[in-house]
Order: structure tokens, then sequence, then C-alpha cells
């Protein structure tokens, strides 16, 4: 995993950083909204009880390994849009990397499930 993550960062080109801006606000916003309201749909289809219903999201903000993994096959299989790709998914891994652990648990606590 170690090499996997280094790799991917050795990839990342941090000039590109700075062009990503607005595509990495909307890729962020996008992925918080699919995740509240996949999970809102999920919990409703799974019959869960309310107080998961309200907290799961939460707990699904962090990211790593898979967003990664097919932002590097992306950027092989479509090479004019590395420069794009892969800043966006790096940086945003990063934010949710250091965000996400928070959430997980605030959102844990008060579900009453830590």
């Amino acid at each position: 995993m170690v090499i996997f993550f280094v790799l991917a960062g050795a990839s990342l080109e941090s000039s590109a950083l700075s062009t990503i801006g607005l595509i990495g606000m909307v890729y962020i916003l996008c992925r918080l909204m699919g995740k509240y309201y996949g999970s809102m749909l999920g919990s409703i289809l799974g019959n869960a009880d309310t107080t998961t219903k309200k907290w799961i999201a939460l707990a699904l903000f962090p990211q790593a390994g898979v967003a990664i993994g097919m932002a590097l096959v992306a950027s092989t299989h479509f090479p004019e849009y590395r420069q794009i790709l892969l800043p966006v998914i790096i940086s945003s891994t990063v934010v949710f990397e250091i965000i996400g652990p928070i959430f997980t648990r605030l959102a844990l606590k008060r579900a009453n499930k830590a």
C-alpha cells in the first residue's frame, strides 16, 4: 500500500494543482452530494433506524486507494486528461483523508454506534 501511494504522489505535478480550483471544488461537492443522497437511499431501502439515516453520510467521507487507483488507470487510458485528472483526485483524496476520519468519528458518536 505504501508503494502504491508513493507512486501516486510521485506522479502528481505540483504545478497542476493551481489549475484545478473550480474542477476540484465541483468534484468535491458532487462527491459529497453523492455520498449523502446515496446513503439516504440505502438507509431507507435497508430500513435503518432514524439515527443511522441521519449520520451515515458523514461516516462515508474518507476515500483513498480506490479513487487513486481509478485515477491512475483512467490517466493511462486517457493521457490527454492526465494533467487535470490526477491533481483533482489526489488533492481531493488528501482533503477527504484529513476530514474523513473526523467526520466518521463524529457520526459514530452521534449515532451511538461507537
